[in-house]
């Protein structure tokens, strides 16, 4: 921003600045940060939870008076008006077309009172909200209730920043920007869709299982029966996974297994104690005769021979930098931590100025990123973290750091999720704090560090008509993995007397067959899905943003739709999510589906951008599920059907026998479907709406 025309005022005039943070502990850090040690008092203001920080100083040259407080996140939440609250006033289909409004999120927060009376007089409001979509709506309600309180000539300006370091701080206070309406219009687009989608199928189903089948709303203690735009598709990832189970027929099938024995220790003769595993390289043997008479010939051949040497290098590229999802997934994974759990702690140490902002889609460091400062900051930190910064920092003065990697994402919200700094006894972290911060830690230390390079020596040998495969590898460079406190990965690496026998083979050598046996197996379901994967199909095709998919994983357990086994992290879904979404993919699969979330999510994209308005993006959307509400509401005694069906399966009895062929039919849609070929099959919002449907 320009701010050197800006100030009209007399040599002796003072500037009121008035900095509004999204948290008050925030506001806490932005005075100890922009204060430069001058004295600062605080007061309380009409907010009882939003205290307020003062001192004297300079903005940009001119004196100044600094107040700094803080909203406690949205000021205001989207509703109907209170006469649209009434649901036997208004048809479910009445509410695409009702007008919205800004409501008081908070009444006991007075935040409005709060920030309508620090604003008095103020010629300069500076945002510091969190630099993300949710953030800028946030500044744009704060704007809506301060404008008119402010004095002439006024000055609105936005701070831009992805860590609470005070040092960063003072470098967005000195860079100071605007903020940007099209973020905002982009928040707004989305939370009128939902909540228009959201509200009028959640009322429709609720009323007409309540009027039509009310002993059963009673027996199952609902209150409602929730549609969510978002966590509607999350919950079909969940059902799908479950439907290929309940379709998965076992295979039987058979493993060809040659053994060959490895010579002992300093003798020549083979031994039996150690063997070198050859497999059929046509992979399984699929008719029980075939493999039978297979071993029966290598066991009368009695000999493999040689007949190719593969020798190559493995490279396997260190993990790119972290993302709010990437930090889920590995969180739920690694340390069986719940993904709406793991972004709370990681808001607590992001506000504690010891990692940077959590909620970030990027993947990518910029060019002037360099990784020197956070090293020297994590040198001091103590245990296996220190040591392997400093270790990294040792080879970074020799010139060995590795360069960045090219091909992650640079979103433009915000960089990745890294270190700041190293946590003291002052910090206070308790222990799920410490395991999220030492994962952020680590993650990080791993990005900077070199890719893990192997050699794999593959070996083709062949008998009885039939060529099998062996292999070892041996670890040159492990990488990242030897900086990590569980030791060196053993994913790679042979053991030392596999890895020298295989590598003194040659071509044409023949070797004495020890045993060769033919393994009965069956193919295999898939498990149910984890948590993780969850995540990483939600973020695949949009369903919700980093900072909500953690609250839909979370909304669909609550809602009852879905059980989430908390030491495997994997979930599937109960009888109520099962018959939702069998019942809305039998009638419209783009009711669940989550290719149409995705193209809800790229329209209000292109309004974050300027590239659409969004009163047209809004208008599409909502006039294509109004159609759709239309078309489901004959149907919907579907329901009753698909309920009995999936109680009937999760207790293994007898489906009933007009659920029967339903259900059957519904399960197989599902279960069938490619997820690579999904975005294609399912529409997206249509480009032109179509005509307004008859009610």
């Amino acid at each position: 921003a320009d701010l050197g025309s800006w100030w009209r005022g007399g040599a002796n005039s003072r500037v009121l600045v008035l900095m509004v943070a999204e948290k008050p502990s925030i506001a806490n850090t932005l005075s100890k940060a922009l204060s430069e040690r001058r004295y600062v008092t605080k007061r309380s203001g009409v907010s009882p939870y939003s205290p307020v920080y003062e001192y004297e100083g300079a903005f940009h040259g001119v004196p100044a008076d600094f107040r700094i407080t803080a909203v406690t996140g949205h000021i205001f939440g989207l509703d109907f008006p209170e006469e649209y609250n009434d649901w036997r006033a208004h048809e479910p289909r009445e509410l695409f077309d009702a007008p919205t409004e800004k409501k008081e999120a908070d009444s006991k927060s007075r935040m409005l009172g709060h920030m309508r009376g620090e604003a008095k007089g103020a010629h300069v409001l500076l945002l510091w909200l969190d630099c993300d979509r949710e953030g800028e709506n946030i500044c744009y309600e704060v704007i809506s209730l301060v404008r008119d309180r402010m004095a002439e000539p006024r000055l609105i300006l936005r701070a831009h920043f992805s860590s609470l370091n005070h040092e960063d701080l003072r470098t967005a206070y000195s860079q100071l920007g605007y903020p940007d309406q099209r973020l905002a219009d982009a928040v707004d687009a989305r939370q009128t869709i939902d909540l228009k989608l959201g509200v009028s199928f959640t009322r429709f189903i609720t009323m007409y299982v309540k009027r039509e089948f009310r002993s059963l709303f009673d027996d199952l203690q609902l209150k409602v029966i929730s549609y969510g735009p978002c966590q509607v598709p999350a919950l079909w990832f969940v059902v799908k996974r479950h439907d290929e189970i309940a379709v998965f027929s076992p295979e039987p099938y058979w493993d060809l297994q040659v053994d060959v024995g490895l010579p002992s220790r300093g003798r020549s003769h083979v031994s039996s104690a150690q063997t070198l595993k050859f497999v059929r390289k046509a992979g399984p043997i699929w008719q029980q005769a075939k493999a039978t008479m297979l071993q029966a010939r290598l066991q009368e051949a009695g000999e493999l021979v040689v007949t190719r040497i593969e020798k190559k290098a493995i490279i396997r590229q260190r993990p790119l930098p972290l993302n709010t999802v990437r930090l889920l997934q590995t969180a739920s994974s690694q340390l069986r931590m719940g993904a709406h759990q793991t972004l709370e702690v990681a808001e607590k140490l992001y506000i504690a100025g010891l990692i940077t902002y959590p909620r970030t889609e990027s993947t990518r460091h910029a060019a002037s990123f360099t990784a020197l400062g956070i090293l020297a900051e994590l040198s001091g930190a103590g245990g296996w973290v220190g040591q392997a910064a400093e270790a990294l920092a040792s080879k970074a003065a020799r010139g060995a750091m590795p360069a960045p990697r090219e091909d992650g994402l640079d979103a433009g919200d915000h960089p990745p999720i890294t270190p700041v700094r190293a946590p003291t006894e002052r910090d206070w972290l308790d222990a799920q704090q410490r395991r999220v911060y030492d994962l952020v830690a680590g993650q990080f230390l791993q990005t900077v560090s070199a890719d893990l390079r192997a050699e794999e020596v593959s070996v083709t040998a062949s008998a009885a008509g039939e060529s099998f495969a062996a292999s070892s590898s041996k670890v040159v460079e492990p990488g990242g993995t030897e900086l990590q406190p569980r030791g060196q990965d053993k994913v790679v690496g042979s053991d030392p007397s596999t890895a020298s026998f295989v590598g003194s083979l040659v071509e044409g050598q023949k070797l004495q067959i020890s045993s060769a046996r033919s393994l009965s197996r069956k193919t295999q379901p898939p498990d149910q899905i984890t948590e993780s994967d969850l995540l990483g199909s939600m973020e695949r095709f949009g369903v919700g943003t980093d900072a909500t998919m953690a609250t839909h994983v979370q909304t669909i357990v609550q809602r009852g739709y879905a059980v989430l086994d908390e030491e495997s992290r994997r979930m599937r879904p109960l009888p109520l999510g099962n018959a939702l979404v069998h019942t809305l993919a039998s009638i419209d699969g783009d009711l669940c589906s989550p290719a149409v979330r995705a193209g809800i999510e790229r329209d209000v994209l292109e309004v974050a951008r300027g590239d659409a308005p969004r009163d047209r993006v809004e208008m599409r959307a909502l006039r294509l599920f109004a159609g759709k509400l239309e078309a489901f509401a004959p149907r919907a005694g579907l329901l009753l059907l698909m309920l009995a069906a999936a109680s009937a399966a999760e207790t293994g009895r007898q489906i009933p026998e007009a659920a029967q062929e339903l259900w059957d039919g519904a399960v197989k849609q599902i279960a069938e479907l490619n997820l690579d070929t999904l975005g294609q099959a399912a529409p997206a919002a249509p480009r032109e709406p179509p005509s307004e449907p008859a009610v």
